[in-house]
């Protein structure tokens, strides 16, 4: 419980653009526990930056595992996990913020988001199937992918649920098309 308290004071400081200044003793205040308590768990911000990120993979690994997974066609998952994203970031949108700024986050090189769980996970998704878009590595996918939910989210499209599928459907057609030549997505 106190670490997850944590975990949201630090998110909402780095929502704020002030995590980097931020002594522990601000972080017990906003997470109301005290300092000693906030140091038992993290004993310095880097700490708690470290397993602030592998909390953060962990959630978003646990939006997007369901609709990776088989039995149903590729579209029908690849829309499922674009969708399962967008709600999860518009609910929090201080998890998308730390996902956008993670890599900025601590001293240089000190700590990677580049490759988190959940990226690995959307990239093992887009290798599944050979030659999903011609000429794109699965690697380019998830991350073109992981931007149009992030961009969506950010101007919150709000719950029209027709709206959200052509912006998803406006992805999937888009990776259908290289160099102006339509390429059929796998399925």
């Amino acid at each position: 419980m106190e670490r997850k308290l944590i975990f949201d004071a630090a998110l909402k400081l780095i929502r704020e653009g002030k995590f980097h200044s931020t002594p522990m003793s601000e972080i017990a205040y906003h997470a109301r526990l005290t300092e000693s308590t906030t140091v038992y768990f993290f004993e310095s911000r880097d700490k708690l930056l470290a397993e602030l990120m592998n909390y953060i993979s962990d959630a978003l690994l646990s939006v997007i595992e369901p609709g990776s997974r088989e039995g149903s066609s590729f579209e029908e998952r690849f829309y499922a996990i674009w969708m399962s994203l967008y709600e999860f970031y518009v609910r929090r949108p201080e998890i998308l913020t730390f996902v956008e700024q993670a890599q900025n986050l601590g001293a240089p090189g000190r700590h990677s988001f580049s490759k988190p769980a959940f990226m690995q996970s959307l990239v093992a998704f887009f290798a599944r199937k050979e030659n999903t878009v011609a000429g794109l590595r699965p690697e380019t996918l998830a991350n073109l992918f992981h931007g149009s939910v992030a961009t969506a989210a950010k101007i919150n499209l709000g719950t029209n649920a027709d709206e959200l599928r052509y912006v998803a459907q406006i992805l999937w057609d888009g990776l259908g098309a290289v160099n102006g030549t339509k390429v059929r997505l796998a399925t």
